[in-house]
């Protein structure tokens, strides 16, 4: 018995009665096609089991690498920060938003920054809407302090995360490589000479991360043979000041510049006395020591994840989530 033919462009064409450029546009997920049939050509092309040659994909990519990339479609950003503009929402924001603003630029996608907590959303339709608008694509910023889920129907797109803040439901993501981040501050400071290195940790933060920078900084410390206990609550001056005199700490691991102003104010010489490094080191903190983890990189990731799931024909929460990491990079500093 003969194998059944491959699908094709043709054949889902002549499935859903249209043509072959229609069929192209609308697994692309580029606009001038209506939702319908989309919604009719991506359930024929499941349905058939259709599935992009990668070669051919490649050399048309070849192709228009040399020119100024076509409008292809707008990828949808959805935040759900305190404000409408998610950037204020804490540093790194400014990062992810330029980095998934040059890549999406430099694929041809605009981008419609969606803010979740808008009052006309109140009573829901937000998936419709964006649907309404063309957008098949969504990036997911990270979330405030305090919430790890989003009531959003994500069936209908093809979707990442920035960050891991997202528990529920548990999407694909682009993250920094938390565990490297802490270990190579630690090698940092310790090829300096510090023996003990504290870790000061936001409980917030710590939950943001999936309490990967605390598990870095245990492992790192159990294999060395021990080391200073942790410092994980929301600390005033007083009580850091007395944490770092208790575990007589020469170095400190921290994400909040905060502590380095409360060392100083106290007349603790930095680097003399007590070196410090930030381990979500910003490219505005000039003269801070520190680990860098490339938020704009971050954001880029996430955007081609969300590329290759349109170009995949995925949608929906995956059943195999994977997470990208970013690799950190060390930067010099008067601090450290």
């Amino acid at each position: 018995m003969s194998a059944s033919p491959s699908p094709t462009l043709q054949s889902i064409a002549d499935a859903c009665g249209t043509n072959r450029m229609t069929v192209s546009l609308a697994l692309r997920g580029r606009a001038g096609v209506a939702e319908e049939t989309k919604a009719r050509v991506l359930a024929e092309a499941e349905r058939q089991g259709y599935r992009p040659n990668p070669l051919v994909s490649a050399l048309m990519a070849r192709l228009r690498g040399g020119r100024t990339p076509r409008y292809q479609a707008t990828l949808g950003l959805i935040h759900a920060a305190p404000t409408a503009d998610w950037k204020k929402m804490f540093p790194a924001c400014r990062q992810f938003d330029a980095g998934l603003r040059a890549r999406t630029a430099q694929l041809g996608y605009g981008v419609e920054v969606v803010w979740l907590r808008a009052e006309k959303w109140a009573g829901g339709g937000v998936e419709r809407a964006l649907k309404g608008r063309g957008i098949d694509g969504l990036m997911v910023a990270p979330l405030p302090g305090g919430t790890s889920e989003l009531g959003f129907d994500f069936s209908g797109f093809a979707v990442a995360a920035i960050g891991q803040s997202l528990l529920t439901p548990v999407l694909h993501s682009a993250a920094p490589n938390y565990f490297r981040t802490i270990e190579l501050g630690l090698e940092r400071l310790a090829a300096a000479g510090r023996r003990r290195v504290g870790l000061a940790l936001e409980p917030t933060l710590d939950e943001r991360s999936r309490h990967q920078w605390l598990g870095a900084y245990l492992g790192c410390q159990a294999a060395a043979g021990g080391g200073p206990m942790p410092l994980l609550r929301t600390a005033d001056a007083r009580e850091f000041l007395a944490w770092v005199r208790e575990e007589r700490l020469d170095a400190l691991l921290s994400a909040d510049t905060q502590h380095l102003e409360w060392l100083r104010a106290a007349g603790v010489t930095v680097p003399g006395r007590v070196a410090y490094a930030c381990f979500t080191r910003a490219a505005e903190m000039r003269g801070v020591a520190g680990v860098a983890n490339n938020p704009a990189a971050i954001a880029a990731a996430a955007v081609d994840m969300v590329v290759a799931q349109l170009h995949r024909n995925e949608r929906g929460v995956p059943a195999e989530p994977r997470v990208l990491q970013i690799a950190p990079h060390w930067e010099d500093g008067e601090t450290a």
